[in-house]
C-alpha cells in the first residue's frame, strides 16, 4: 500500500525541522510563565518533602507544615498574577540615550513606569540582562536588577569594563518582599547599543604632520575667464571642489582645481589592522584589541584638539571613513567598538607619498611582509605588545596593566571561558622598520591580568 500524499505529491506529515523551534518557543512561554524564583521554588520541593514524610511518619503537625508551604506560595503567586494583569498596560519606557563608553562611572541604563499601586507585600522589579561582546566569540554576561514600589524613575547601574557590543533585554514583574513568587508582565525591550573605547593616556605621542602643510585662506576672486583643471579625487580634496557633474557621468569623483586656489590639504592617512588568524578567543588577544581602539580613538582626538583644521582618512580592512568634525568622531567611535578581529585579507593601501599611521597588535603576523608594500610613503606604525621581563619592575611603578575587572564588586560580569585561555603576545614588528622603509615604530605595552593588580 502506498503512503497518503498530499497536494504537492509528498507525504502529508509534519515538517520535523519545525518541531524544535516550536519546542523552544514553548519553553520560552513556560519559563516566562512560571511564577516561582529559585528560592520559592526551593521552598515548594521543601514543603513537598514535609508533607511526603508527615504521611510516611504519620506526624499530624510535618503534614501540616507540608501543605501550609505550598499554600502560601499559591496565594502569593495569584495575587502577583492578579497585580501583573492590572499592570500590563502600564506604560514602561527604557531610556538608552546616554552613550556608553568603556570603564567610565555613573553608566545607567534607566526605566521610566506609569505611576502603579503594588499591594504591601510586593514590589515592582525591573530586570536588565546584556551580553557585552568584547570580539566575535567573547562574551561578558551582566545581570542587574532593581525595585520600586509606586513607579516613576528607576536608574540601573552599568559597570562596563571593555568596549564592544551591548545586548540588553530588559522586562518587568510583580515579586514579592520575599523573594520566592514573579509574575512578569509587558512586552520585553531588546537593544543593542555600541560601547564606546575610553580614551587613554599616550605616554609616547606619533610625531605626524599633515599632507600638505597649513591651509592658506588667501586666494584671488574667480573671473569668467578663470580655468580649472580636472583630475582624479584625491583624499585630502575639498568636498566643495568635486564636479560632480563630470563624476557622474564617469562614475567616479573628479576633483576641480582652479591655477589661482592654494589651499592645500591637511590629511591624516591612519590604518587599523584587526588581524589575527582563526581561532579560538584568548585573554590576551581580548584586552590587546580593547587597547588598540582606546589608542586609536586617544591619537585621533589629541590630534584634533590641537589642530581643529585636520582631517582624517581612516582605513580598516573594507571600511572607510573621514573625519574633519566632533560628531564625525563620535560616529566613527560608535563604528569602531563593533570592529573585532578578522583574517588578513591581503593588500595593501595603493603606493602613495606623505605619511600613514599603522595602527596594529603582535598578532598581526602578515604586517612585516606587507610593510614593503606601501610604497614610499612614510609609516608610523603603532602596536600594542607585552612588556619584557627587564621591564615588568618599571610596569608595576608606572600603571600598564590592561584589566577585565578594575575594582573587587559582588556584581562582577561573567566572563566566558576566553578569560581563562592565554595566548602568547609577542610584537613581530620589532623595535624599528625593515631595512629601505622610512618611519617609526611605537610599542604600547600592556601587562594583562584578569583582576587589577594591587
Amino acid at each position: 500500500m502506498s503512503a497518503s500524499v498530499g497536494m504537492t505529491g509528498t507525504p502529508a506529515r509534519p515538517s520535523l525541522p519545525a518541531l524544535p523551534a516550536r519546542l523552544r518557543g514553548a519553553g520560552r512561554v513556560v519559563l516566562r510563565s512560571y511564577p516561582f524564583t529559585l528560592a520559592g521554588s526551593l521552598a515548594l520541593a521543601a514543603g513537598g518533602y514535609f508533607l511526603v514524610s508527615g504521611f510516611m511518619a504519620e506526624n499530624v503537625y510535618t503534614i501540616l507544615l507540608g501543605l501550609a508551604v505550598p499554600l502560601l506560595l499559591a496565594l502569593l503567586a495569584v495575587l502577583g498574577r492578579v497585580q501583573a494583569i492590572r499592570f500590563a498596560r502600564a506604560q514602561v519606557r527604557w531610556d538608552s540615550s546616554q552613550t556608553l563608553v568603556a570603564r567610565r562611572s555613573g553608566l545607567t541604563e534607566s526605566a521610566i513606569v506609569e505611576r502603579v499601586k503594588t499591594l504591601f507585600f510586593y514590589r515592582l522589579h525591573l530586570l536588565w540582562k546584556g551580553r557585552l561582546q568584547v570580539s566575535r566569540s567573547a562574551f561578558l554576561s551582566i545581570y542587574r536588577e532593581t525595585a520600586t514600589v509606586g513607579g516613576g524613575r528607576a536608574d540601573i547601574a552599568l559597570d562596563l569594563p571593555l568596549s564592544g557590543l551591548l545586548h540588553s533585554v530588559g522586562s518587568t514583574a510583580v515579586r514579592d518582599v520575599f523573594g520566592l513568587t514573579r509574575s512578569r508582565f509587558g512586552e520585553s525591550y531588546l537593544s543593542t547599543r555600541p560601547v564606546l573605547p575610553e580614551s587613554v593616556e599616550e605616554k609616547k605621542r606619533v610625531t605626524v604632520s599633515a599632507a600638505g602643510g597649513n591651509e592658506e585662506q588667501s586666494r584671488k576672486t574667480q573671473t569668467e575667464e578663470e580655468k580649472y583643471f580636472m583630475r582624479e579625487y584625491i583624499p585630502g580634496d575639498r568636498a566643495r571642489d568635486i564636479n560632480w557633474k563630470a563624476s557622474s557621468r564617469l562614475q567616479q569623483l573628479i576633483t576641480r582645481i582652479s591655477p589661482y586656489t592654494q589651499e592645500k590639504s591637511q590629511v591624516i592617512r591612519v590604518e587599523i589592522r584587526p588581524f589575527r588568524k582563526e581561532g579560538p578567543e584568548s585573554l590576551d588577544s581580548v584586552m590587546h584589541l580593547n587597547r588598540l581602539k582606546s589608542r586609536v580613538i586617544s591619537f585621533i582626538r589629541v590630534l584634533k584638539q590641537e589642530h581643529p583644521e585636520y582631517s582624517f582618512d581612516i582605513s580598516c580592512a573594507d571600511a572607510r571613513w573621514r573625519l574633519s568634525t566632533e560628531s564625525e568622531l563620535e560616529l566613527f567611535a560608535r563604528d569602531l567598538a563593533g570592529v573585532f578581529f578578522r583574517p588578513d585579507p591581503g593588500g595593501v593601501l595603493p603606493p602613495a607619498g606623505g605619511q600613514l599611521v599603522i595602527f596594529t597588535t603582535p598578532f598581526d603576523d602578515r604586517l612585516p611582509a606587507e610593510l614593503a608594500g606601501y610604497g614610499k610613503a612614510v609609516l608610523h606604525v603603532v602596536s600594542t605588545s607585552e612588556p619584557e621581563p627587564r621591564r615588568r619592575e618599571a610596569a608595576e611603578k608606572e600603571p600598564l596593566y590592561e584589566s577585565v575587572f578594575s575594582a573587587p564588586r559582588i556584581d562582577f560580569p561573567v566572563a566566558g571561558s576566553w578569560a581563562l585561555r592565554r595566548e602568547r603576545a609577542k610584537s613581530r614588528v620589532g623595535a624599528s622598520l625593515p631595512a629601505g622603509i622610512t618611519g617609526t615604530v611605537t610599542e604600547d605595552p600592556i601587562a594583562v591580568t584578569l583582576f587589577e593588580e594591587p
